[in-house]
């Protein structure tokens, strides 16, 4: 489901799943990472689709970034989703 709702948004590049933290001391989350262009449609379906998979609580930060914190995404997993 998440492969065919970026699929659709084709300004989505690559996207990869990573456990974040935002500062020394904080929890670490879980973060999904897109490279493309920001947008808000895709924003609201990305959390609509997360919240139809999940239990009401779950939490999925959806972060676009730059080209050099890809770089550093790249150095730990591979991108689970790419444009073909």
């Amino acid at each position: 489901a998440l492969a065919q709702l970026l699929a659709d948004h084709r300004d989505v590049e690559r996207a990869y799943l990573a456990r974040v933290r935002y500062g020394d001391g904080q929890p670490l989350d879980m973060a999904l990472c897109l490279v493309g262009a920001e947008s808000d449609a895709l924003y609201a379906a990305l959390r609509k689709l997360f919240h139809a998979m999940f239990e009401q609580g779950q939490h999925l930060d959806i972060v676009f970034v730059s080209p050099d914190e890809e770089a550093r995404l790249r150095e730990l997993a591979p991108a689970v989703y790419t444009r073909s």
